[in-house]
């Protein structure tokens, strides 16, 4: 297998549960600011995102949730995720879904506030209503992490990279996860 991941974002959760499976697969940076392995990335991926995992026969993979649950079904003895149709896989695929499509997403005007608006008053307004809801999420995630090691109880799951990564984003976006000693302690333990 080989897969295509760019530093800092989401794709390190991939990169993360490759590396606690210990999984024969290629790790394949790809940066576009230095344009590597961008060309080799768009002929796996037309759409020229990360990560895209290709599988031993040649397929192509992409999205977290994807590659995610892919690793794992292969790698059942890991436990890092349940049997189907048992209600700890629901939870943990529950888990990824919110971090994917709630929370990662909650971040995105954030990154592009530049390209959503030239005037500084506006970029303002959408930054303070992006917190807003980012705080929102921090504070159900750190009630959910109260008394648990992991975000889905006392054992290590797909959820628990992917969350990883978009909460190491506040770090990088100056936002204080002081407020949240169970987000800490949960950060220190992954």
């Amino acid at each position: 297998m080989k897969l295509f991941y760019a530093t800092g974002t989401c794709a390190m959760s991939c990169v993360m549960e490759v590396l606690q499976q210990g999984a024969d697969c290629e790790l394949v940076e790809v940066s576009w600011k230095h344009n590597k392995n961008v060309e080799a990335l768009e002929k796996a991926n037309p759409l020229g995102t990360t990560p895209a995992l290709i599988t031993d026969d040649g397929s192509v993979i992409t999205q977290n949730i994807a590659i995610l649950e892919y690793l794992s079904d292969r790698n059942p003895k890991s436990g890092h995720l349940a049997a189907p149709a048992t209600l700890e896989r629901a939870q943990t695929m529950s888990w990824l879904s919110f971090v994917a499509s709630d929370f990662h997403k909650a971040f995105s005007p954030l990154f592009r506030l530049e390209s959503m608006a030239s005037a500084p008053e506006a970029r303002k307004e959408i930054e303070a209503y992006t917190l807003k809801g980012i705080e929102t999420y921090l504070t159900h995630i750190n009630a959910s992490l109260d008394n648990k090691k992991f975000i889905c109880g006392d054992h290590y799951t797909i959820a628990d990279p992917y969350l990883f990564v978009v909460l190491g984003w506040c770090e990088w976006l100056e936002i204080s996860l002081a407020p949240y000693g169970s987000i800490q302690t949960y950060m220190k333990t992954m």
